[in-house]
C-alpha cells in the first residue's frame, strides 16, 4: 500500500497544508494521486475552497475583457471550480481536461464545460487528442505543484495554444520558489530566453492564509 493511501487527513480546515505535506511525503504515481482524489472528490468538492479558481478566473476576464468567445481549457479541473468561476464572468467555450473520473463527473454536473478530457499531462504520458493551436488560453490552478503536473508538462500546454494565447497559472509562491524535481522556474527562463513565450509573475498577498502568499504566472507564447 503506497504512503498515500495509509495517509489521513484529519479535517479539511487543515486541509490544504497536510494534503500538500502528504504529497511531498509520498512518491505517488499519476494513478495513485487519481485514485485518491476519486476517493476524495464529493468532499473536494464540498469542502475545498481555493482562491486560485478565482485568481485564474479573473485574470483571463482582464486578458480577454468583453471578448466572452474565447476557446479555454482548464487543465486539472478538478470539480470544475474554475469553469464556473469562468462561466460566471461570462465565458462559454470551456473544455476540461481532468484524469480523476469521480472528480470529472462532478465536473460535467456543473454545466460549465463542453468537452472532456481524462488525460495525464506530462513527458510519461501521450498528448490530448486535441489539435495543435486549439485554444486562446489554458488555465490551471494549483496543477503545477509537487505531485501533479511539473515542468514536462509545459510542452502540451504550449502545443495546444495558439500563437498569441495565454497560459493562467496560480499556485502557492512556496511551491513556485522550491525546487520540487520538475524544476519549473529553469524551464520557463529557458522558454522565455528562445523567444518562445514571455512571462508575467505577480505575487498575491494573503493567498492561502495570512503569511501565505501565491504565485500567478501568465505566459503567452509567441511563437
Amino acid at each position: 500500500m503506497s504512503r498515500i493511501e495509509e495517509t489521513k487527513i484529519p479535517g479539511y480546515a487543515e486541509r490544504t497544508l497536510a494534503f500538500r505535506m502528504i504529497l511531498e511525503l509520498a512518491a505517488a504515481s499519476a494513478e495513485e494521486l487519481a485514485s485518491f482524489y476519486n476517493r476524495e472528490a464529493q468532499r473536494y468538492s464540498e469542502n475545498t475552497s481555493y482562491p486560485g479558481a478565482k485568481l485564474a478566473a479573473t485574470a483571463v476576464s482582464h486578458l480577454f475583457k468583453a471578448n466572452t468567445t474565447v476557446r479555454i481549457l482548464d487543465l486539472g479541473a478538478g470539480t470544475g471550480k474554475t469553469g464556473m468561476e469562468l462561466q460566471g464572468l461570462g465565458f462559454t467555450d470551456i473544455d476540461a481536461n481532468e484524469p480523476a473520473t469521480k472528480m470529472m463527473e462532478i465536473t460535467r454536473m456543473t454545466g460549465a464545460y463542453k468537452n472532456f478530457y481524462p488525460n495525464f499531462v506530462g513527458a510519461d504520458h501521450p498528448p490530448m487528442d486535441i489539435a495543435d493551436e486549439t485554444y486562446d488560453v489554458i488555465t490551471a490552478a494549483g496543477v503545477f505543484v509537487p505531485g501533479h503536473v511539473g515542468a514536462d508538462g509545459l510542452p502540451e500546454v504550449l502545443r495546444l495554444l495558439k500563437i498569441g494565447g495565454y497560459a493562467v497559472i496560480t499556485m502557492a509562491s512556496s511551491d513556485f520558489e522550491r525546487t520540487y524535481g520538475y524544476n519549473l522556474e529553469a524551464v520557463l527562463s529557458r522558454l522565455s530566453a528562445d523567444a518562445k513565450i514571455t512571462i508575467k509573475r505577480e505575487v498575491i498577498a494573503e493567498y492561502l492564509s495570512p503569511d501565505a502568499p501565491g504565485t500567478l504566472l501568465t505566459l503567452q507564447k509567441l511563437k
